[in-house]
């Protein structure tokens, strides 16, 4: 599995720093730049993203849909704008996603089960910025970290 994702503050960034820590690969497209709302992040490179022709956030989003088998979004609030924009590019490329509240009780089976049900290879992350949900960076890697052990456990059975 590959996860990618766009790299702005919270969930996106949740992911990847999970994904590293699991030793699994990542990378995505970032907004020109590395854009994200604390400013440019070029560290972002590090995790492997490169850089969308845009600094708009859809055109980044678009492309991390386009190239995932599937997204996987954090959301507090699932009616925030990105989240929206998602979900509309899921559908329009007809990609499943899930859409949980990492803050939710038993929210890894919810993955767990959904990344069962799917083929997926490379696994678009996305989600609330933290700005908008302060605390959803930890809680995001909190989360995959024990998805991604539990995933492997379930692989090498």
């Amino acid at each position: 599995m590959i996860i990618i994702s766009g790299g702005q503050t919270g969930a996106d960034l949740g992911a990847l720093v999970a994904a590293q820590k699991a030793q699994i690969p990542t990378a995505g497209y970032a907004p020109k730049g590395f854009l994200t709302e604390k400013g440019p992040q070029p560290v972002l490179e590090s995790y492997g993203l490169i850089e969308a022709p845009s600094a708009n956030y859809n055109d980044r989003t678009l492309l991390n849909v386009y190239f995932s088998d599937a997204t996987l979004i954090f959301a507090r609030n699932a009616q925030s704008p990105g989240t929206a924009k998602t979900i509309e590019f899921c559908d329009k490329f007809e990609k499943k996603y899930l859409v949980v509240d990492p803050s939710q009780q038993g929210v890894e089976e919810k993955i767990l089960d959904f990344l069962g049900e799917q083929d997926i290879f490379v696994l678009n992350v996305a989600g609330n910025r933290e700005s908008k949900a302060p605390g959803i960076c930890r809680e995001v890697v909190g989360v995959l970290t024990e998805v991604f052990r539990r995933f492997e456990d379930k692989k090498s059975r």
